[in-house]
């Protein structure tokens, strides 16, 4: 069995038994990793002082080990970018920034009622959920700030909790699969098509829009069900005690203006310079500069986001050593190789048919209106003069086209 197909089948079979995701990833890596058929000599090479001259299975696991770490070594741009950016969001709740926009949220919603009250709640946490993820990047940092206050707000109205979080991962999720600013950036520039481009395929004229549409679309079509089929109906819950909101912070103008400044400098830094880290890091310093955070705060807030981040960023770092060891394994080149073999019956599977049993060689093309393009490739290829005739044989019903049949004369020059 392919050991890619192996490994990443064992990956979501542990996940969907609820074992941990980056241990399920390290398992089914070195599980992958053992199964596949390393060569001898390219394990000998990674240790010259082995003494052995065939290795066995203790030295193969020291390295993959090995493989393992160096995969690691290779994410950690990725999960700093994460952390970096977890501390920006931090901040900016810090600033009061993401709290004015729940108060203004808050404040419309207690104020409305009926169905445009239900449409308002929808639309205000799905803008809020987009912009958290590339415009004003504070992740899930504005949940606690908005949820818990209009939780009383949602069982005046009956509306079903399930439905609002749909809403919400489709803001977070669709958003940086889409989206390459932000969160988006890391997701699609560095972990997808700098993994991509790292392992031989050329995406220099890879439009991301276009790649990343039919998925993107197809989270429209799931969240268009939920709100208009799966969860429409009403729904009720008892009034109790809300837990967990966020701590108040209070509001004030200026440092609104400040937060509104540190977030165009990051976005500018990022879109100019391309990298996430440097843009957290400017973000970060103004509000420093500006005392929004105080230096005695500073080492709080930037804990707090990377403990909001850390699960990402370890998350990232053990996908980045499973890629190491799968690639190790050699079980992706064998797909590629696979998926590169000429299909039987396309034009270039036409110079590797075998003779018939009359001399001739045949050849089969489906459907027959490409039969244009393999007699190109067949006098391409010289398998026939130019000026031979071909006979062929179309053999149609009302409902389908049959396969056509060319056979082709042999040449007197070579004896085919």
């Amino acid at each position: 069995m392919n050991p890619v197909v192996l490994a990443v089948s064992l990956m979501l079979i542990l996940s969907l038994a609820r074992v941990h995701v980056v241990f399920s990833l390290i398992i089914s890596a070195f599980i992958g990793g053992m199964v596949a058929d390393i060569p001898a000599d390219t394990i000998l090479a990674a240790f010259p002082d082995a003494g052995v001259t065939a290795p066995d299975s203790l030295l193969k696991l020291k390295y993959l080990v090995k493989i393992f770490e160096e995969g690691i070594a290779a994410g950690t741009t990725t999960a700093l970018s994460y952390a970096v950016l977890g501390a920006f969001a931090v901040a900016i709740s810090y600033s009061g920034l993401s709290q004015a926009m729940a108060n203004l949220i808050i404040g419309r919603a207690r104020h409305g009622k009926g169905a445009s009250l239900k449409w308002l709640l929808i639309i205000a946490l799905l803008a809020m959920s987009i912009m958290s993820q590339n415009l004003v990047p504070i992740h899930i940092a504005f949940i606690p700030l908005v949820v818990p206050p209009l939780l009383l707000v949602m069982n005046r109205l009956n509306l079903d909790r399930r439905l609002l979080a749909c809403v919400i991962t489709f803001g977070l999720v669709c958003t940086y699969m889409f989206i390459p600013y932000g969160f988006g950036d890391i997701f699609l520039n560095k972990i997808l098509l700098g993994n991509i481009n790292k392992f031989g395929m050329d995406v220099s004229g890879v439009n991301i829009y276009q790649a990343m549409a039919i998925p993107a679309l197809g989270m429209v079509a799931g969240l268009a069900t939920a709100i208009f089929y799966s969860y429409r109906q009403p729904r009720h819950y008892e009034d109790r005690p809300v837990e967990g909101a966020a701590e108040q912070v209070p509001v004030k103008p200026l440092n609104i203006i400040i937060a509104l400044i540190a977030v165009t400098a990051a976005f500018l830094a990022q879109k100019y310079t391309g990298s996430l880290i440097l843009a957290g890091l400017i973000g970060f310093a103004i509000f420093m500069v500006a005392r929004v955070i105080r230096w005695h705060q500073a080492d709080t807030v930037f804990n707090s986001g990377i403990r909001m981040m850390s699960m990402i960023a370890f998350i990232m770092i053990a996908a980045n050593g499973f890629a190491a060891v799968m690639n190790a394994s050699g079980g992706s080149r064998q797909r590629r190789l696979l998926r590169q073999q000429p299909r039987p019956g396309s034009a270039r599977h036409a110079g590797s048919r075998t003779f018939g049993d009359d001399g001739h060689r045949q050849l089969l093309l489906n459907p027959a209106h490409h039969r244009r393009h393999l007699r190109a490739a067949v006098r391409a290829n010289g398998l026939l003069a130019a000026g031979h005739r071909r006979h062929h044989r179309h053999r149609r019903c009302a409902w389908r086209r049959r396969l056509t049949r060319l056979r082709l004369h042999p040449r007197p020059d070579n004896g085919l």
